[in-house]
C-alpha cells in the first residue's frame, strides 16, 4: 500500500437496466502505483470510464473495494467520500466543461471560489501561477471560445490542478484533439508526473499514449487482460 495510489479488490460493477444486467466489471484487482503515469486501454464498452468513476467515488461498486491513498471508500458515507474527492482528486476529461462566460483565469479559480476566504494561499496568483505552467500565460483573461481546443484542455488541467491533488484522472483527454496537439497534452501529463510528483490515471483508445506511460493496463469486457511496465519488452504490444 505504501507505493500505491489506488488499490481495487474484486471490484464488479453490474447495471440493472430493469430488463436485463449488464456487467461493466468483473472481480476486478488493480493496483495503481505512486507517481506514474498510468494508462488504461481498450475498446468502448470495456468499462474503462466506468471504472474511472469508481475510482474517483462518483460511483459505487456492486461488490469488492476500493481504496484511494490510505481511505478506503467502504468505510466513507457519500458525504464524506465528496468531500474527499474535492481535496485530493483532480479531473480532465475530453469535453471541457468551462463556462463560457468566464475568462480562463476565472475558470479555473471557479473550484475553490465558494472556499476562498478559507484558504492558505492567494487563489487567483495560485490560478495565475498554474495558467502560465500550462503555457497560456498571454491568454489568462480570453473566453473559452477564443481558444483552441488545446488550449482550452490546459485550462482544464490548469483548474483539476488547483486545490493541489494527489490524484489525477484523465477520461479520454485527447479524444477531441488533432494527434499532435493530443501528444503535447499527454507530455504535459507526463511533466506533472515527473516535476510534480502526481500520479495520474488515464484512459485513451489511443495506443501512441503509452509511449510517454510509466505502466498500461489493457482493459477488455469488465476484465484486466493484461499490465504491462515500461522497463518489459514488447511493452507497446499490449
Amino acid at each position: 500500500m505504501k507505493n500505491s495510489i489506488v488499490i481495487c479488490s474484486g471490484v464488479s460493477k453490474v447495471y440493472d437496466t430493469g430488463f436485463n444486467k449488464v456487467t461493466a466489471l468483473h472481480n476486478l484487482d488493480l493496483e495503481v502505483k505512486k507517481t506514474q503515469l498510468t494508462t488504461i486501454i481498450g475498446p468502448s464498452g470495456s468499462g474503462k470510464t466506468t471504472l474511472l468513476n469508481l475510482i474517483a467515488g462518483i460511483d459505487k461498486p456492486t461488490s469488492g473495494h476500493i481504496i484511494v491513498g490510505d481511505v478506503n471508500y467502504s468505510n466513507l458515507s457519500e458525504d464524506q467520500i465528496t468531500a474527499f474527492r474535492r481535496k485530493n482528486i483532480g479531473f480532465v476529461f475530453q469535453l471541457y466543461h468551462l463556462l463560457p462566460v468566464l475568462t480562463v483565469i476565472e475558470n479555473v479559480m471557479l473550484p475553490l471560489l465558494p472556499y476562498q476566504h478559507s484558504l492558505g494561499f492567494n487563489l487567483k496568483e495560485k490560478a495565475m501561477h498554474l495558467i502560465e505552467w500550462v503555457g497560456l500565460g498571454n491568454r489568462i483573461n480570453h473566453l473559452p471560445a477564443e481558444l483552441s481546443g488545446g488550449e482550452q484542455q490546459r485550462v482544464v488541467i490548469a483548474r483539476a490542478l488547483i486545490h493541489e491533488p494527489s490524484l489525477l484522472l484523465a477520461d479520454e483527454p485527447t479524444g477531441n484533439l488533432d494527434s499532435k496537439t493530443g501528444m503535447e497534452i499527454v507530455k504535459l501529463f507526463r511533466t506533472l508526473v515527473e516535476d510534480k510528483a502526481l500520479s495520474v490515471l488515464l484512459v485513451t483508445h489511443d495506443l501512441r499514449v503509452a509511449e510517454e506511460s510509466d505502466c498500461v493496463i489493457n482493459l477488455h469486457d469488465g476484465t484486466i487482460t493484461s499490465i504491462k511496465y515500461k522497463s518489459e519488452v514488447n511493452f507497446l504490444e499490449c
